[in-house]
């Protein structure tokens, strides 16, 4: 035998001692190599290292490995960490064991598993299209190739070759929001303790800076717009499209609340007819109340003659094709194609161009950004100022109407030189 001490056996007493045991003629079960660490053979007779330990005034026993896979140096390096753990104040079995825990609930959770948890939590802050959208980005682009892998073997490069392969599509909008997503994913994966890195967030540094967001393109001046609506008049269009068209022109809503609206939503034989769109329709849904737009004299008695040819029941502008209502795409391409102003103005331009005009003759800006719907920029404001100012959104869409109304006739605009008086009538 060697020394006294730590790391006292030599591999030739550990075979002298093995062969003494299968003869039964070994004068100890159990071979010490110093320092805590021991051979000894299992009920099964198979020969296994073992370190001996106080901890909380507690005797306790380690397994080290088998030998021979486990030779000495093995056992003695795995000594030497235990004893360090314990310097620190940690059970190195008990570490031990978290750590098999935490590397079995892991490898037990794909990200697949993992997604579908934080798309869960997401259901009552997100409308119904955005999870619509959000999900299908994950299960067409991200889950066919990391969905079924263990969350926490994940590494960037397979988080950065998804982003990248769909920035290479022409989709860069969407492989940023991906990105946002996974991210999120990941902080929620660490928070149940699923893994303890987030590849997603260093993926961020490998990618090209975002360019800065361009102003989408508007026409703003009244011959300009008045030319569009007589092009339109004069377009080879379904009835449907153009009504659509007509709608959104005079009232400046988003192009999606405008394709979904139902009759039920529309007060047309009142007073002062409006239009209610449902919050759930609209882009910014926290804030309280549906939003109501004032309908003017000639888009209101246009609706009127519209109901009448349709009947007035279910969708405004149900499509000529047999599907529920026009899309998106329908609208977007009269402006596209048939009225050739790609890059110069389309249907969303209509919300540029009213703001433009009516900030610049006067009108009061908290009331033009409410007849936009646009989310309040300071919150505090908004918690405060709930008020809708109806009254004065419903002067703001009359003059619109008569502007608009007359640039499509030729006729020069009526009043914008006494910028003063048109800021008083807004009030």
């Amino acid at each position: 035998m060697g020394a006294k001490g730590e790391n006292r056996l030599s591999e030739k007493d550990v075979r002298h001692w093995l062969a003494h045991m299968a003869k039964g003629t070994a004068r100890t079960t159990k071979l010490s190599d110093g320092g805590g660490i021991f051979l000894a053979l299992t009920p099964a007779g198979t020969p296994c290292w073992r370190f001996r330990y106080r901890f909380g005034g507690k005797e306790q026993l380690a397994s080290l490995g088998v030998y021979p896979r486990v030779g000495r140096a093995d056992a003695r390096r795995a000594r030497d960490t235990m004893k360090d753990q314990l310097t620190e104040g940690h059970d190195p079995v008990g570490k031990r064991r978290l750590e098999r825990l935490r590397q079995e609930s892991a490898s037990g959770t794909t990200f697949a598993d993992v997604a579908e948890q934080w798309f869960g939590k997401q259901t009552e802050d997100w409308c119904a299209a955005h999870e619509k959208r959000s999900r299908a980005y994950f299960e067409n682009d991200v889950l066919p190739f990391i969905g079924r892998l263990p969350v926490a073997e994940i590494d960037v490069d397979m988080c950065l070759r998804i982003v990248k392969s769909k920035e290479r599509g022409g989709a860069s909008v969407a492989a940023r929001k991906i990105l946002r997503h996974m991210n999120d994913i990941y902080r929620y994966a660490q928070a149940k303790g699923y893994c303890s890195h987030n590849p997603a967030a260093l993926v961020k540094e490998l990618l090209k800076k975002e360019r800065r967001a361009t102003p989408r393109p508007a026409l703003v001046e009244w011959d300009a717009l008045g030319d569009i609506m007589r092009r339109a008049d004069a377009a080879p269009v379904s009835k449907q499209v153009h009504m659509a068209h007509r709608l959104i022109a005079f009232t400046a809503v988003r192009i999606g609340a405008v394709i979904l609206a139902e009759w039920s939503e529309f007060d047309l034989d009142g007073t002062s007819p409006k239009w209610t769109i449902p919050r759930a329709k609209c882009k910014v849904k926290d804030r309280e109340g549906d939003f109501a737009v004032p309908l003017s004299p000639t888009i209101a008695g246009e609706l009127g003659q519209w109901r009448k040819a349709t009947g007035g029941a279910g969708y405004l502008f149900p499509s000529p094709t047999g599907k529920a209502h026009i899309t998106h795409e329908s609208l977007e391409k009269v402006y596209r194609k048939t009225l050739a102003l790609d890059g110069i103005h389309s249907p969303h331009s209509w919300r540029s161009a009213l703001s433009t005009l009516a900030n610049d003759n006067g009108f009061d800006h908290d009331v033009v950004e409410l007849a936009l719907d646009h989310q309040p920029r300071k919150k505090i404001r908004a918690s405060y100022d709930r008020g809708d100012r109806l009254a004065e959104r419903t002067k703001l869409a009359r003059w619109w109407d008569t502007e608009l109304s007359g640039a499509q006739r030729g006729d020069p605009p009526a009043n914008v030189i006494d910028i003063n008086s048109r800021r008083t009538a807004s009030r």
